[in-house]
């Protein structure tokens, strides 16, 4: 009966019988696993982005892969509500992985996640990843103006001989180093010493170089 009344329905619209045969396997292909398939109402939600999201959640057992997909489409309300609350669990590696990628793109909503499943800030917050926070942050031009203004950034001059002038130039995308933001850290707090700050302390001059 269903069947017959489909075929009716997709006869109206294909027009030919083997349209309407092609129709109905490919529906009965679809079927065979319900758990793949999410249903949609265009007319009561505007939500269609987290609807693809969940359907690709659902079709990946590999609990990395759901984190990712949730922290590409910036949904923490996923990761919080559903990849979080099954009861998995991530191992560390991971974990600290995303946290470190959350802090560069300032998720505040995601580093809240990762601190209250398992990750904590004494062990993952290492030299290095200081290092790469400081240099790869979506703020990192912020920090730019900011060691500009207290004249800890410095800026080379080149002479061009044939228009017989220096003009100069700003050499700010390289590497910051930590002893330099920690003289930053000094003039905008009034006192700052903190151990992790020296450990690259190679700057006479107390300038980017």
């Amino acid at each position: 009966m269903e069947l017959a009344a489909l075929k009716n329905k997709l006869q109206n619209i294909s027009g030919t019988p083997s349209k309407v045969d092609s129709a109905i396997e490919m529906i009965e292909f679809i079927v065979q696993n319900d758990r793949l398939i999410t249903t949609f109402d265009m007319n009561h939600s505007n939500d269609l982005d987290l609807a693809i999201l969940y359907s690709l959640i659902k079709t990946s057992s590999n609990l990395d892969k759901q984190l990712e997909l949730a922290f590409t489409w910036k949904r923490s309300d996923i990761a919080r509500d559903i990849i979080f609350q099954q009861g998995n669990q991530f191992d560390q590696v991971t974990l600290e992985y995303f946290m470190l990628e959350a802090l560069k793109k300032d998720e505040l909503d995601f580093v809240k996640i990762f601190l209250y499943n398992g990750v904590s800030m004494n062990t993952f917050l290492t030299v290095d990843r200081l290092s790469i926070l400081y240099n790869n942050s979506v703020h990192r031009d912020g920090l730019i103006k900011c060691l500009r203004k207290h004249k800890l950034l410095q800026l080379s001059t080149n002479i061009d001989k044939n228009e017989n002038s220096t003009p100069t130039i700003d050499n700010s995308n390289k590497k910051l180093r930590l002893a330099t933001i920690g003289l930053l850290l000094d003039k905008m707090l009034g006192s700052f010493d903190n151990y992790l700050y020296e450990t690259d302390a190679d700057v006479r001059n107390r300038v980017v170089e």
